[in-house]
């Protein structure tokens, strides 16, 4: 399912003992593509994936909503932090599994689509928070287009510079 078909009248959260919550049913969706962010990896196992605007607005006018006071949302500066974990499945272009880096700086500047998974809540530091998980990503190829160029301007021949001592 996509984000934008998530039905959040449906979320509930039942407390844990460690003072996070359970969400039922677990939230398995796909995010929109996007790039990954800053040195990639961290030092947390995590990465910040640059979201359109659509989606942060959604993020935080319906799921931050969730959150009790004071809380600590994933989605910052239009980026999403999202947990990788050695279970997440990663793809190329052709839905092959693939083994990508991912120690620290590991999927540095890669765009990515990804399926995340919510299970629920943490208090940590006197924060709340949501546990958000990369279930599974697709490497989007990265696309080089060709640059557009005037065939009535395109160069021929060779144009390299030579000093007088090569040309002695």
């Amino acid at each position: 399912m996509k984000w934008s078909e998530v039905d959040t009248d449906s979320i509930v959260l039942t407390d844990k003992r460690n003072g996070g919550s359970k969400i039922t049913p677990l939230l398995r969706f796909q995010i929109p593509t996007a790039r990954v962010m800053y040195d990639g990896v961290s030092s947390f196992k995590s990465v910040t994936l640059e979201m359109p605007s659509d989606f942060v607005e959604w993020w935080t006018a319906s799921l931050d909503t969730f959150l009790p006071e004071p809380y600590r949302s994933n989605m910052k500066d239009n980026g999403l932090r999202v947990k990788v974990e050695p279970g997440t499945q990663f793809f190329n272009d052709s839905r092959k599994s693939i083994f990508p880096s991912i120690d620290e700086g590991g999927l540095k500047g890669e765009t990515l689509t990804c399926i995340i998974d919510i299970p629920g809540t943490y208090f940590f530091q006197d924060m709340n928070g949501f546990i958000v998980r990369m279930h599974q990503a697709v490497v989007v190829k990265k696309r080089h287009e060709e640059p557009v160029v005037d065939e009535g301007t395109r160069l021929t021949g060779c144009a390299f510079l030579t000093t007088e001592a090569e040309d002695a």
